[in-house]
């Protein structure tokens, strides 16, 4: 993702900064690059829990889901280890589909979704170097809708008898008895 226009540094940096002045010994380098990777990933995914029309604890938790493979990569600084990162993504659509149950029907398409994006990566990378480092944002873009197109085609939303109790996308299978 080389997508790093001058306001979306901005709006990390000023606050950084901020509490740099406040705090005795300033934040690591590390800080300021898990929350520039945040604030890229929240720009392109704040509307999905709109449009999936998840309730505010489900919303919260399907941003935190999807923010954090990206999190988990600055974090461990997976640069080239391809595996590890397939699985920090399954394993957050894994959870995703926690998010869901009870409120989406087949809360299972989160993994569908993941697959398919994985699956457009290959193409993406064939775009020459030079188009990737100037427009690599719209792959970015393309690889939100190949992974969303699962999730509003082939779910509904449940109606209000049909959904779970509150929080039940914690623990999804039912008490028996």
């Amino acid at each position: 993702m080389e997508f790093h226009p001058e306001w979306v540094d901005w709006t990390i940096e000023q606050p950084v900064e901020m509490i740099n002045r406040l705090l005795p010994t300033p934040l690591p380098q590390g800080v300021l690059l898990i929350a520039r990777s945040c604030n890229f990933v929240f720009l392109f995914t704040w509307f999905e829990p709109l449009v999936l029309r998840l309730n505010w604890t489900r919303g919260m938790a399907w941003i935190a889901l999807r923010i954090a493979p990206f999190v988990f990569e600055n974090f461990l600084s997976l640069d080239g280890q391809v595996y590890e990162r397939i699985i920090f993504f399954v394993v957050s659509s894994g959870a995703q589909v926690l998010v869901l149950h009870g409120w989406r029907s087949r809360p299972w398409m989160c993994l569908v979704g993941v697959m398919l994006a994985f699956t457009a990566i290959g193409f993406v990378k064939m775009i020459p170097r030079e188009l990737q480092n100037r427009f690599g944002w719209l792959g970015f873009v393309a690889l939100m809708v190949i992974y969303s197109v699962p999730l509003i085609y082939g779910t509904r939303l449940l109606r209000p008898e049909e959904r779970a109790p509150f929080a039940s996308w914690i623990w999804p299978f039912p008490n028996r008895g």
